[in-house]
């Protein structure tokens, strides 16, 4: 029985956890939102382009070997061009610039 309760009491633990998790969407912000909660509503190029590369799995979800020096990138930039209304060329340089 003693043993049972110590499993009742694991499984609330969890299930408050979790539930914890669940209510706290902030910790699981990605792409336009979670750049907003960083930067603010106004940044440049390079500072935007060194917050993507920096936190490229964040933003996009896929993992950082995937970040494309070549300058192909994810839909997501294009939506965080527009919203801050930044040059692409301009970012491609500064991205660049960052990734070597």
């Amino acid at each position: 029985m003693k043993q049972h309760l110590n499993e009742v009491k694991k499984l609330q633990k969890l299930a408050g956890i979790l539930k914890e998790d669940f209510n706290n969407p902030g910790e699981q912000l990605m792409g336009l939102d979670l750049v907003k909660s960083e930067l603010g509503n106004q940044t440049d190029a390079n500072e935007l382009a060194s917050f993507l590369y920096h936190n490229y799995e964040k933003v996009t979800g896929q993992d950082e070997s995937d970040r494309d020096l070549e300058r192909s990138f994810p839909q997501v930039f294009d939506d965080i061009f527009d919203y801050y209304k930044i040059n692409s060329m301009e970012f491609q340089d500064a991205w660049t610039t960052i990734g070597g």
